[in-house]
């Protein structure tokens, strides 16, 4: 089996990478997400995907990415420190069959990645309910990229100002955008998302 994780912060990668060595082997490479060759994909059998790469994107840019290129055999298990709405959705993706958080142990890691190369998903347990109902919405009804963005903003605490300024927009798109969000992910406040 052939695993290729990507995150941001080096030393996390190199540290997972090591760690789960001891029960899959010498077949695992780390990478960052800037400049990254998604041919190295091709031969690979699971993704381990950090969601938030700071100033070089999220994982939603990876999986626009192997949507465009056409890579579609591979299993991904997503991890991040952020366990917000926005980053829930990205499990509604068909490639993405795990989520753990960077606050769970290693055995609950390797569980992820068995039940998933078993065929299977595995969600860390406190979200599983919030997962299965977001991949439950109707397909129409998934967040456009604009939307990815500015959900991330919200969820980040930006303000609607801050956002229009980062996203060079309107403070009234802003709210369009915010609208959107809140009707599509059936939430009530910014806390939700």
């Amino acid at each position: 089996m052939k695993i290729i994780i990507i995150d941001d912060h080096i030393l996390l990668g190199q540290a997972l990478s090591l760690s789960l060595r001891i029960t899959y082997g010498d077949n695992i490479a780390t990478y960052i997400p800037n400049d990254f060759d998604y041919t190295l994909l091709h031969d690979c059998d699971l993704l381990l995907l950090d969601f938030d790469f700071g100033p070089w994107g999220n994982a939603n840019d990876v999986l626009r990415n192997l949507d465009r290129l056409k890579i579609d055999h591979l299993k991904i298990v997503l991890f991040s420190s952020l366990w917000k709405t926005p980053v829930l959705m990205t499990c509604r993706h068909p490639l993405v069959r795990g989520y753990v958080t960077k606050e769970c142990n290693l055995s609950n890691f390797v569980s992820a990645i068995n039940a998933v190369m078993e065929g299977g998903t595995w969600y860390q347990p406190e979200y599983v309910e919030e997962i299965k109902r977001l991949i439950a919405l109707p397909k129409g009804r998934a967040l456009s990229p604009r939307e990815e963005e500015v959900a991330h903003l919200i969820g980040q605490r930006y303000s609607r100002e801050e956002i229009a300024a980062k996203l060079n927009i309107s403070i009234n798109t802003v709210s369009n955008h915010r609208k959107s969000i809140f009707n599509k992910l059936n939430v009530k406040s910014e806390r939700e998302i």
